[in-house]
Parts: C-alpha cells; sequence; structure tokens
C-alpha cells in the first residue's frame, strides 16, 4: 500500500496548519525570549559602555566543543574599554549558550588572538577558570587584532 504525499498534503486544511503554529509554535517564543533576557543580564547596556569595535554580524564557532555547529551572522562581537563580550539577540541566546558563545572576557583572561586566514582564533579562560578556543569570521579582522591587541597586551 503505498502513500500518497501529494494527496495529504492537497487535503490538509489550511486551518490545521494554523491550529499547529497556535499550538506549538507560538508558546515557544515567549519562553526563548524569557531564558535569552536571563542568560544576556550579565551583560550591562550598550549604551552605558565605550564601544571601542563591534561587529554585529559575525560568524563563529567554539572549536573545542562544538567544531561543527557554526552561527553564521548573528554573533555581536564587542570591545569594550575592559572586556571583549561574545553575545547576540535575546531570541538566540539559548542556542548560542549552549554553543558555548555567549562570553563576557576581562582582558586580562585572553590568552591568544591569531588570525587564521579569513577567520580570528580567541583563547581565553572563562569566568570559571576553563581554557576556550573560539573562531570568529569579522568584517574587519585588522581592526579587531588592533584593539585586541593594545588592549590585552598581547
Amino acid at each position: 500500500m503505498a502513500i500518497n504525499i501529494e494527496k495529504i498534503r492537497n487535503d490538509m486544511n489550511p486551518l490545521v496548519f494554523v491550529a499547529v503554529w497556535f499550538i506549538v509554535v507560538i508558546p515557544i517564543i515567549p519562553i526563548l525570549y524569557i531564558r535569552g533576557r536571563k542568560i544576556l543580564l550579565n551583560f550591562p547596556d550598550i549604551n552605558s559602555v565605550q564601544i571601542i569595535y563591534r561587529d554585529m554580524r559575525a560568524s563563529g564557532y567554539d572549536s573545542i566543543k562544538n567544531d561543527y555547529d557554526t552561527v553564521r551572522g548573528y554573533l555581536d562581537i564587542v570591545v569594550t574599554e575592559d572586556e571583549l563580550w561574545l553575545k547576540c539577540g535575546v531570541m538566540g541566546a539559548e542556542m548560542q549558550k549552549n554553543l558555548n558563545l555567549i562570553h563576557k572576557i576581562p582582558f586580562k583572561n585572553i590568552h591568544q588572538v591569531i588570525r587564521d586566514n579569513k577567520r580570528v582564533v580567541i583563547e581565553f579562560y572563562t569566568q570559571d577558570g576553563e581554557f576556550t578556543r573560539v573562531n570568529v569570521k569579522l568584517k574587519n579582522i585588522d581592526k579587531f587584532i588592533d584593539v585586541i591587541s593594545s588592549k590585552s597586551r598581547l
């Protein structure tokens, strides 16, 4: 007995599709928002700090834990007077926390910054003392490396 997918698709009532959205997808949005806000509470308001470098559409991955899970164009890389921030928007914060891409790094914890072709490899120690290596793709790699080098005394 063969299943006719085309017949099932044609017979599907559009109201079923809308009902599934309201039952499954819509409740997920506030959950992601609340969890994302909680994760990003560690970062002060972006308007309250002096930004030296920022790339709001960076890509990257943690090359120690998640060499295959990449975030593309959603990382927000911020260099302030005192720290390097790896963060994102509220809705993606939980996913990026699970991929080990949410960090607030004091310059003294940065071990090394290496240019690797079109990427930058940032090696640092987390607030828990764990060694981490993150690869990021930025719009202006040279400016980022200059700023980090001058701030962290690498």
